[in-house]
């Protein structure tokens, strides 16, 4: 069992125990252990710098921008006629990511989290491993990048961006009119995506939610029964892949999941 202790207790437990501290190297991190002077119970794993950090920063915000900002749905399943839209109804006409991430300041926050993509699929960056995205909207001419404006606004005014990504929940893959039915391909397009976020083109990424993380085969749809795949995880190496690319990639990029 691994035990977690914030920076201040983890400093009066080394004073209180006489422990020692040594270091290694997982995900790009350095991650602290702690060995007692005694020898005895094994040792106990620290917080790295980035969740140092992290744990610091005690006011967050969340930011949700998708078609259904337009349509009125909730989860938008990536299809036409079952309360979401195609791609045609994503055209915002004053989009001001600056506005978000001041009023993200204003309350104090640190870190501003923005939905790169939601559960019903529609990518807002140009991604290359889907048709559902942003680069097939009206917006700037199928030119926009909802997610550069986003972490370019809160690099300029000095909050640290985060992203959410539905990884394990895509309706418009799951059933969408073209479902993915192979479990490599749906990894194949996930972890491509996470990749595309991570990989350097938006800078450091300082936190990925993952959403639906580890939901269980044949759990309940939000969809209902006619898309009885949605949230699933599909395949059992999925997560996996996602973290490898993370740690490959994102470096000091924190990952959580709901």
């Amino acid at each position: 069992m691994v035990a977690v202790f914030p920076p201040l207790l983890l400093l009066v437990l080394l004073a209180e125990c006489g422990c020692s501290a040594s270091s290694s190297s997982t995900f790009g991190a350095k991650m602290t252990t702690l060995t007692t002077s005694a020898g005895a119970g094994g040792s106990v794993a620290a917080p790295t710098v980035t969740q140092r950090a992290w744990q610091s920063t005690n006011l967050r915000t969340f930011h949700h921008f998708d078609i259904c900002t337009f349509t009125g749905c909730e989860h938008n399943d990536g299809t036409e006629g079952r309360g979401s839209g195609p791609p045609s109804a994503f055209n915002p006409s004053a989009v001001n990511a600056s506005q978000w991430v001041l009023a993200a300041k204003a309350m104090g926050a640190g870190t501003a989290v923005m939905t790169a993509r939601h559960e019903g699929g529609f990518a807002l960056w140009p991604s290359k491993f889907t048709n559902y995205s942003i680069a097939h909207s009206p917006y700037k001419g199928g030119k926009g990048d909802i997610v550069m404006e986003f972490v370019t606004a809160c690099r300029k005014h000095g909050i640290k961006p985060g992203l959410y990504i539905a990884a394990g929940c895509d309706a418009f893959h799951h059933c969408g009119p073209h479902p993915v039915t192979s479990p490599a391909e749906y990894e194949r397009i996930q972890t491509g995506m996470v990749e595309e976020l991570v990989s350097g083109t938006y800078g450091v990424i300082e936190y990925l939610w993952f959403d639906h993380h580890g939901n269980p085969v044949n759990s309940t749809s939000p969809f209902g029964p006619e898309c009885p795949h949605m949230c699933d995880p599909m395949s059992t190496s999925l997560w996996s892949s996602i973290d490898q690319t993370v740690a490959k990639y994102g470096g000091q990029t924190l990952r959580g999941g709901e």
